[in-house]
């Protein structure tokens, strides 16, 4: 078993696997400027990509060619290092395969999994992670990961709590309109958008009156907006709702909720009863979504126009407001009253999706270094995760314009919920 105190004060090294794509690559850039890191590796199947994304950064990077099926190489590529980060989706295929070699080789994990099912499937490698020593993090992104610590920020100091959301989304149609592309240099929809489908289609599975259930996603709540008044949010798949209550079981119902255009929400309503009819699969869903957030003509149908006028119109004029890119609210009482509370962050991270991705997934990893996380066996952020350590760490990446500010809003309210 690795001796962490020793480890922590020493230089490691990081194996990035699928460092080469967009998410991957942006962890390696941001761990390599580190000081306790001594070599980071880019590994992808594709080693002349792996090279060329490495030879965009500095000498501490290299790239290796490594498959994420072959469970045998695997474990021999990771004993070599100290610690792998996985960005390898999709990970209902790659996540139990990828840390169950790294259980293997008795190597430190972080991924990025932002899928409820391979996640429940994960959180199952528990006792073979402590009994071999690992520490293994699964959701160290966005949502799952600053939302997770947005969650515990939300909980601290409720007596009871009747529902915890945790939230992502525009925060004003503008900046929804900047939704960077989504289809790769093949024409084929992105995994990311893929995802998306797979998670606003079908059923998901959700905390609800005290136990996880199953339901359509789509589900429209309505939440107090910290500036006042109301803001609509709909459901979809995510790790957070099946993971928050296995560590605060006091949770009785946790949804993951999303804040678009009424528009979007629409047009999402419409793919998914298509998809559910099996009348799209769910590349072909992605594909036209992927079509029409890049604003491409031939993407949208009569009807598809029709409904973006009459929902922006009806947008303006009821002055639709949107909650925060990432906000964790918690409904619930304290000293015997009702208290709704939403914490966000005091500024974003400048970049796209994937300097929002991985760039809390380096200071996860920062944080295992540096003897902030200790815990072994495989946990979701909130289990040992100290927010309060995490966004000290988190806040010199944010377009804060005066850093003594703090880098947490909180909102309270009396009101509760409508439906």
């Amino acid at each position: 078993m690795r001796d962490y105190a020793k480890t922590s004060a020493m230089t490691v090294s990081v194996l990035v696997l699928g460092g080469a794509g967009a998410m991957g690559k942006v962890a390696a850039a941001t761990i390599e400027h580190f000081p306790e890191v001594s070599e980071v590796v880019i590994a992808d199947i594709d080693e002349e990509r792996a090279q060329r994304v490495a030879a965009t950064m500095g000498e501490k990077v290299k790239a290796r060619r490594a498959d994420g099926l072959d469970h045998r190489e695997l474990v021999e590529i990771f004993r070599s290092y100290d610690y792998v980060i996985s960005t390898l989706g999709p990970f209902y295929l790659f996540g139990p395969k990828v840390l169950s070699a790294a259980i293997e080789a008795e190597i430190d994990y972080i991924d990025i999994c932002d899928d409820w099912e391979p996640t429940l499937g994960l959180l199952e490698l528990n006792e073979k992670a402590k009994t071999a020593g690992v520490r293994a993090l699964v959701g160290g992104g966005a949502s799952p990961g600053i939302s997770n610590m947005l969650g515990v920020k939300a909980l601290a100091g409720m007596d009871s709590v009747e529902t915890l959301y945790t939230g992502w989304g525009a925060t004003s149609r503008h900046d929804e309109d900047k939704v960077e592309p989504a289809a790769d240099m093949g024409g084929a929809p992105a995994a990311a958008i893929m995802h998306w489908v797979q998670q606003f289609s079908g059923k998901i599975t959700v905390q609800k009156d005290g136990v996880l259930s199953s339901e359509a996603p789509l589900q429209k709540h309505v939440l107090p907006h910290p500036e006042g008044g109301w803001c609509s949010v709909y459901t979809l798949g995510h790790p957070e709702p099946v993971t928050f209550p296995k560590y605060f079981p006091e949770i009785r119902n946790s949804y993951n909720v999303m804040d678009m255009s009424d528009f979007v929400i629409s047009l999402l309503k419409s793919l998914k009863r298509r998809v559910d009819k099996k009348e799209l699969d769910i590349r072909q869903a992605a594909m036209i979504l992927d079509g029409v957030t890049q604003g491409v003509p031939d993407a949208m149908r009569i009807i598809d126009y029709a409904r973006y006028g009459i929902q922006t119109i009806r947008e303006e004029l009821r002055c639709k407001k949107y909650m925060p890119e990432l906000h964790a609210t918690v409904v619930g009482e304290v000293d015997g009253k009702p208290l709704t509370r939403t914490v966000w962050m005091n500024g974003t991270i400048p970049g796209g999706m994937g300097e929002m991705t991985c760039i809390p997934t380096a200071v996860f990893l920062a944080m295992m270094i540096q003897g902030d996380l200790m815990d072994t066996g495989v946990y979701a952020p909130e289990a040992h995760a100290d927010p309060d350590i995490f966004f000290e760490k988190l806040k010199p990446y944010l377009n804060i314009s005066n850093k003594s500010q703090p880098i947490l809003r909180i909102a309270e309210t009396q009101a509760g919920t409508r439906q």
